[in-house]
């Protein structure tokens, strides 16, 4: 064994004849050889994107290697790749295999599904109105009009996407709102709420009669909600109750139907008084606690009764 001096703290220590002519540095540690590194090399950073938050961050040069990703935590690079995951496992198989049968008839919804699993991770806000709550997954070429072979790859591809709200996806629908024109918002003037026309109810079912007992927990009271949409005469004249607007509106239930008993009638859940027109946007702000009841109510109040 050779007789040495560390190079950093002088300590004495010894070496191997080997090692001591592979190097021309020695050190009794590792620790002395990294303060040592420090000194002699001054260690230069890069500023780097984030691949998932978009954020800017630096790192050490030495570390730095072209064509691969990076990012500023652990947690984004972690979410980054989950992401990565579940786009692999829901683009695989074809429209034919991802047909299912529901009680309400909607025969495509696994691959709706499978589009909301990966793009709703990445989703902020609507691409036309700049929505920031909420927004869903619209097919630009429709998923009635790809042959049952197609891949869901390409029925659900990034190009054929589009993240719109509620109330823009529906205009979207129905030809109030053409693709060249997203993006280009212009806002809508608000229209006062007319007094809502009920027919006269005669029915004596229940809510048991109407639930859709093996749907999901969002399509079991369909049956109730076209109940009334049925009664209400002047549907289409109404204007949301919060915002004022004009097109499609929805009718929210002030008490939810899941809170009533099952033997309760029908007419007592769609009375009036239980009754808000509310656009697809306010409705689901209502219902996740982003607005407030009794805001609305106050605004019905100034602006007049709007059931009979």
């Amino acid at each position: 064994m050779i007789k040495i001096h560390c190079q950093e703290c002088n300590t004495l220590t010894y070496k191997n004849p080997l090692q001591y002519k592979r190097y021309n540095n020695h050190f009794c540690s590792n620790t002395c050889y990294l303060q040592w590194r420090k000194k002699q090399v001054k260690i230069e950073s890069i500023e780097l994107i984030c691949k998932k938050c978009q954020k800017q961050f630096k790192k050490k040069k030495i570390n730095y290697r072209p064509n691969r990703n990076y990012f500023c935590s652990n947690k984004c690079s972690s979410k980054y790749h989950a992401i990565q995951r579940s786009k692999k496992k829901v683009l695989k198989g074809t429209l034919q295999e991802s047909l299912v049968v529901t009680p309400t008839g909607n025969k495509f919804s696994k691959v709706r599904q499978y589009a909301r699993n990966f793009y709703h991770k990445e989703a902020s806000y609507c691409q036309h109105c700049n929505f920031q709550h909420y927004v869903e997954v619209c097919h630009i070429k429709p998923i009635s009009e790809f042959q049952l072979d197609s891949l869901i790859a390409e029925i659900n591809a990034e190009e054929n996407i589009l993240l719109l709200c509620p109330r823009c996806h529906w205009e979207l629908d129905h030809n109030l709102l053409l693709l060249e024109e997203i993006g280009n918002y212009l806002k809508f003037d608000p229209i006062q709420c007319p007094k809502i026309n009920f027919s006269k109810d005669q029915s004596s079912k229940t809510l048991e009669d109407l639930i859709i007992e093996k749907a999901d927990t969002s399509n079991r009271y369909t049956k109730v909600r076209q109940d009334i949409r049925r009664r209400i005469k002047n549907i289409k004249d109404l204007s949301c109750e919060n915002c004022g607007y004009p097109h499609h509106i929805e009718v929210c239930h002030i008490q939810p139907i899941s809170t009533f008993n099952k033997k309760v009638k029908i007419k007592k859940i769609n009375s009036p008084e239980n009754l808000l027109a509310l656009c697809r946007n306010c409705h689901w702000c209502l219902d996740h606690g982003y607005l407030k009841l009794n805001e609305i109510l106050a605004k019905k109040e100034f602006n007049g009764p709007a059931g009979t």
